[in-house]
């Protein structure tokens, strides 16, 4: 062990008004994930249990189960998750909002790749 003593992480309490600006946006961008997730889960959900055909029509469209709608849904969770744990670590600690920023922007591409290709390889 070392006999120096490690100096207490200095955490800034005053945020800019960009910065909180920014903090309200991605949090934003969580909550309407969300809704859009919970909205096609519920719908899907309708689907699934009340309509016996699985499936509706409106106004001459017909929209049913599909691997999309299910892609979409899960994608629009995820988004929101992402966004929020961006949001709480940001909060914690602004200093790296660069580093972190990227590492979310990464982590989403990521995602979308792989859910596009996954859903694309499934439908083939």
């Amino acid at each position: 062990m070392s006999k120096r003593e490690k100096k207490p992480l200095k955490r800034v309490t005053e945020l800019h008004e960009t910065d909180e600006e920014f903090l309200k946006i991605l949090q934003f961008t969580g909550w309407v994930s969300l809704l859009v997730g919970v909205g096609l889960l519920a719908f899907l959900g309708y689907l699934w249990f009340i309509d016996d055909n699985h499936q509706i029509s409106i106004a001459g469209f017909t929209i049913d189960i599909s691997t999309s709608l299910v892609t979409v849904m899960l994608f629009s969770i995820s988004t929101c998750a992402f966004s929020f744990g961006l949001v709480d670590l940001l909060r914690k600690d602004i200093t790296k909002k660069k580093q972190y920023f990227l590492s979310w922007i990464v982590g989403e591409f990521l995602l979308a790749l792989f859910g596009i290709f996954s859903l694309a390889a499934y439908q083939w």
